[in-house]
């Protein structure tokens, strides 16, 4: 979920600027509001997996993630979209949380492939993301 919350506002961010009639400088915030979320999320989770344990960090990250997405996909207008995308960055950037309780739990012998096995799934889904929005968006944005 976290790599398709990244990829999604990249592709949305051209269908938006003309239903939504937004500038440069508002697609670029749009665009910017996730990233500093992520910056915002990973000193966070560090900060609330230490302070309440890692399954805490974990379900603020996902929860996070989930909520503020589904929001994100009701906005009214853009500075609501800014806020939602906001919370959603933080909630990706307070990923490695979730992914060090995964990982906490294989088995030694078998922890290395199963990583690989988890991460193939970011590119497997970018790419499957990708062709979606490519068959769904308007002709005029190349789908």
């Amino acid at each position: 979920a976290d790599a398709t919350e990244l990829i999604t506002i990249s592709f949305l961010t051209r269908e938006l600027r003309g239903d939504w009639n937004l500038s440069q400088t508002d697609a670029a915030l749009l665009q910017l509001s996730v990233l500093v979320g992520m910056g915002v999320g990973a000193v966070s989770s560090g900060i609330i997996s230490d302070k309440f344990g890692r399954r805490t960090g974990s379900a603020f990250a996902v929860m996070l993630t989930a909520l503020f997405g589904l929001a994100s996909a009701m906005a009214a207008g853009l500075w609501m979209l800014l806020l939602f995308r906001f919370a959603v960055g933080i909630g990706v950037g307070s990923a490695p949380a979730p992914l060090g309780l995964y990982a906490e739990f294989l088995p030694p012998s078998k922890r290395g492939g199963q990583l690989v096995t988890f991460f193939t799934f970011f590119s497997v889904g970018a790419i499957l993301e990708a062709l979606f929005a490519w068959a769904t968006l308007g002709t005029e944005n190349g789908g």
